[in-house]
């Protein structure tokens, strides 16, 4: 009898585990799938140069998404990534229309894009508001802030070396497509093996579990 009951829970949790893999793994399921539908209805879906093109076009967002992995695993929000990055643009733009080196253009434009995250962090951290609606503020504020500084006009021309980091290629493999991977396994090193990494999901499952810890946490909310 005890036997039958442990087969039983053995195949409830066997259960279990079969949802949690698919929750895990089925969104990969479903592209794989995705891919052999448009594969089979289109000829040219799979063809080397829609594949580069598209991993070319993915890339910048999966850049951007990489670091609002990390904060939605510690349960943050920034709705402001978009506005932020306009911002940095434009600065960027219009140094290297001036004729700043691109190399330190490049330094400015990953400064000015910290400072912004910093700025929301810390407004984040130590106020009442929260990141939802903190962020969706100041995303206007930097939308506006990007059109005063362009006053309304395209940058354009901005130069063969810095246009190289979207538009070069490497062993038929494009340069933004080969910073996209490196920044992936980056941020998969952190969240794997580093103590930030642990710190984010252990404040993403119970903020206030955290601190009593003895993890540094602000339990204003």
């Amino acid at each position: 009898m005890q036997s039958g009951n442990q087969r039983v829970k053995t195949d409830r949790f066997a259960g279990l585990k079969r949802i949690i893999n698919f929750q895990q793994w089925g969104i990969i399921f479903i592209l794989i799938l995705l891919i052999i539908v448009l594969g089979i209805s289109s000829p040219v879906f799979l063809s080397e140069r829609n594949i580069r093109n598209i991993l070319q076009q993915i890339s910048t967002l999966g850049i951007l998404s990489m670091g609002m992995t990390i904060l939605m695993i510690s349960g943050g929000i920034d709705l402001s990534v978009g506005s932020s990055i306009s911002v940095v643009a434009v600065i960027v733009g219009k140094l290297l229309k001036a004729g700043t080196p691109v190399g330190f253009t490049i330094v400015v434009g990953l400064l000015v894009g910290s400072f912004i995250g910093l700025i929301n962090g810390l407004l984040a951290s130590h106020t009442r508001a929260h990141p939802f609606i903190l962020t969706l503020g100041t995303m206007t504020l930097l939308q506006g802030v990007a059109i005063i500084i362009t006053e309304g006009y395209p940058i354009t021309d901005l130069g063969k070396k810095f246009e190289y980091i979207g538009g070069a290629v490497i062993w038929k493999i494009p340069f933004i497509v080969i910073l996209f991977f490196a920044v992936m396994l980056i941020c998969f090193f952190i969240l794997k093996y580093t103590r930030l990494g642990r710190k984010a999901y252990a404040i993403g499952g119970n903020e206030y579990t955290t601190y009593l810890a003895g993890i540094k946490v602000n339990c204003l909310r």
